[in-house]
């Protein structure tokens, strides 16, 4: 009597390995609906706050007349970059001399900017970035090359 194999053993040459196809149809699933998420939340989250994207753009402009979007090189998921947009919280030529992280007292923060930053509002236009596909509710920050090039991690 010939032995037979379990059904998905890679030894068993007239089945497919149904372990390894289940494995990748849940890891499909898992990603489908992650990005349904971030599509479903990025959309609502625009449209509820789309009064303090007025109000935040209106006040930035209302400071000193310069651009109130910035936008900036980030590195997204499996090291593609992207442009990440964010309100403009400092004054424009904030990194003359360099990338500086920002810290609490920096004196290159606007008085808006500072209000921004403490309640995360200079943040919102991320939600384009998450709508786009180039970011996710959840999952890892994106970071600047510089950065991620001064500490090897990635």
């Amino acid at each position: 009597m010939e032995k037979t194999l379990p059904i998905g053993s890679p030894a068993n040459e007239k089945e497919p390995c149904r372990n390894h196809t289940n494995k990748n149809n849940t890891r499909l699933t898992s990603l489908a609906l992650k990005r349904g998420f971030d599509l479903i939340a990025g959309i609502t989250g625009i449209i509820v706050t789309s009064p303090l994207f007025i109000i935040s753009y209106i006040a930035i402009r209302l400071q000193d007349g310069q651009a109130a979007i910035y936008s900036q090189e980030r590195i997204g998921r499996r090291g593609k970059p992207f442009r990440i947009y964010k309100f403009r919280s400092m004054i424009p030529e904030a990194e003359e001399d360099g990338a500086m992280l920002c810290a609490q007292d920096d004196d290159r923060l606007t008085p808006v900017g500072r209000f921004m930053r403490a309640h995360h509002l200079d943040e919102l236009p991320q939600l384009w970035n998450v709508i786009l596909g180039n970011m996710s509710f959840v999952g890892y920050r994106p970071e600047r090359k510089i950065y991620i090039d001064n500490t090897g991690v990635f």
